[in-house]
C-alpha cells in the first residue's frame, strides 16, 4: 500500500542537480494558472495583465517603419507536454524595425514573445518581429498582428491588431479581452471580462464563460413590483451574498404594523417592520448578508430568494449581489 509519493527535488534542497526543466516546472506551477489540463506542469500562456493599457502592448510610432513594445511580463508554455513554462519580461520599452513592403499587396506580419531553449547557456528569450507570417511558432505567444500596406512609409495604429492573451497566478482573477479568449478553466476560476465589464467564471470549455452568479448578481434586480417579487440565483457554495429589499411608501386605508419577510428557498432568513398610519404606507428597507461564520452561505446550486408579508399591493424592490472579497 502506497503511503507517500515523492515530489522530486525541491529548489530549496542543498546538494541537488539543478536543471532548467526542474526550474520551469516549479516556477510555472505557482506563477501561472493551469491551461485546462488539470496539471500544474501545463501552464496557460500569455501576458501578465496588471495594466491592460501597457504590459507588452504593441503600438505605432509617431512616424516611420517601427513599432513600440511596452514593458511587461509573460509566460510562454513549453511546446513539450508536462515541461512547464518560461516566465520572463521586457524591463523597459523596446522598438522593433518593420521591413518595407514592395510586394504590391498588403503583407501580414506578427510580433511574438518567444523562447529558444537549446539546453545550455546559449538559450535566449525576447520579443521578435516576424515578417510575412500569421503563424505563431513553437515556444512563443502572440502580442500583435500587423497588416502592412505596400509602399507605406509609416506604421499607424489602424494597421495593428492586439493579439495578446492574458495569464495570472493560480487563484487570481484573469483579465479576458472577450469571452472568446477564455481558456478551458473550471468554474472555480474567475475572469474579468473587459469588453462586458463583468465578473464571470470558467465554463470548462475554451472560448466560453459562465455568468457569475448565473441568474443573479448585479443583474438580479426586481424594482417597483406590485406584490412580492422573487429572484433565482446560482451559488458555488463558497460565495456570500448581499440581499437588499424594500417596500415603497404610498397611500394606505388602515393603520397597522406591517411585516416584510425575506426567504431563501423555503427558509425565512430576515424580517423587517414598519408602521402604516392609516393614510400613508410606511417605507421599510433592509439588507441581509449571508455568512460562512453563521453557516448561512448558500450551498452550491440554484436557489430562490423571495419576499413575503402583508400589504401585497405595495411596490417592492429586491436585489441580490455577490460579496466578492
Amino acid at each position: 500500500m502506497t503511503t507517500s509519493v515523492s515530489c522530486g527535488f525541491g529548489l530549496w534542497q542543498d546538494g541537488m542537480s539543478f536543471t532548467g526543466l526542474l526550474g520551469r516546472q516549479f516556477d510555472s506551477g505557482v506563477a501561472a494558472l493551469d491551461a485546462g489540463t488539470v496539471s500544474a506542469l501545463t501552464p496557460a500562456g500569455g501576458v501578465y495583465g496588471g495594466t491592460l493599457a501597457a504590459n507588452l502592448k504593441v503600438t505605432a510610432p509617431v512616424s516611420g517603419l517601427t513599432v513600440n513594445v511596452a514593458p511587461g511580463y509573460c509566460m510562454v508554455p513549453s511546446s513539450s507536454a508536462q515541461q512547464g513554462g518560461y516566465r520572463f519580461g521586457l524591463m523597459s520599452a523596446g522598438t522593433l524595425t518593420v521591413a518595407s513592403n514592395v510586394s504590391g499587396i498588403t503583407r501580414n506580419d506578427l510580433v511574438v514573445a518567444y523562447v529558444s531553449d537549446v539546453g545550455s547557456s546559449s538559450s535566449v528569450c525576447g520579443i521578435e518581429y516576424l515578417t510575412g507570417t500569421t503563424s505563431v511558432p513553437s515556444n512563443a505567444v502572440p502580442l500583435a498582428a500587423l497588416a502592412v500596406p505596400t509602399g507605406t512609409s509609416n506604421i499607424t495604429s489602424g494597421m495593428i491588431t492586439d493579439r495578446r492573451t492574458f495569464v495570472c497566478a493560480p487563484g487570481g482573477i484573469l483579465h479576458l479581452p472577450s469571452a472568446s479568449a477564455a481558456i478551458a478553466a473550471p468554474p472555480s476560476q474567475f475572469f474579468w471580462q473587459v469588453d462586458a465589464a463583468r465578473l464571470v467564471r470558467g465554463s470548462g470549455t475554451a472560448g466560453s464563460v459562465t455568468a457569475y452568479p448565473s441568474g443573479g448578481g448585479a443583474t438580479g434586480f426586481a424594482y417597483g413590483q406590485s406584490g412580492f417579487p422573487s429572484l433565482n440565483f446560482s451559488a458555488d457554495g463558497m460565495t456570500d451574498f448581499e440581499i437588499y429589499y424594500e417596500r415603497e411608501p404610498g397611500v394606505s386605508g388602515f393603520s397597522e404594523i406591517v411585516t416584510l419577510q425575506l426567504y431563501i428557498d423555503s427558509a425565512r432568513v430576515d424580517t423587517a417592520y414598519t408602521q402604516d398610519t392609516g393614510t400613508v404606507l410606511g417605507r421599510v428597507s433592509a439588507t441581509y448578508y449571508t455568512s460562512s461564520r453563521q453557516g448561512t452561505t448558500p450551498t452550491a446550486g440554484s436557489h430562490t430568494v423571495r419576499l413575503s408579508g402583508t400589504a401585497t399591493t405595495a411596490s417592492h424592490t429586491l436585489r441580490i449581489t455577490p460579496v466578492v472579497t
